[in-house]
């Protein structure tokens, strides 16, 4: 049989192992969510971007009258990223308000 001092150090030692087993854990979800955070700012960023350029291009630099469908496409992808921005916006806060 293992002697009870053998038994408290082993058992010491898997408290000890689980415990930075949960710390490490906890960590990296932290980690991972705050660079999902991040990637889902930077898409929200990329698409306001394009319909910005696509905006500037089709609209102000154009040297025609405007159709249907580039219009429609506009307004498309307008609420796009209209929802992109407040999305982001949202998030913003919730990054700043602990109480909300």
């Amino acid at each position: 049989m293992i002697d009870t001092k053998l038994k408290k150090i082993l058992l010491a030692t898997f408290i000890s192992l689980f415990c930075v087993s949960l710390a490490v854990n906890a960590w990296m979800g932290y980690q991972l969510s705050t660079a999902l955070r991040a990637y889902n700012a930077q898409q929200n960023d990329a698409k306001v971007l394009a319909f910005t350029g696509m905006f500037v291009e089709d609209v102000l630099m154009a040297n025609k009258e405007i159709d249907f469908d580039t219009m429609r496409i506009f307004l498309t992808s307008g609420r796009d990223s209209q929802k992109a921005v407040k999305k982001r916006g949202f998030q913003t806060r919730q990054n700043f308000c602990w109480t909300c």
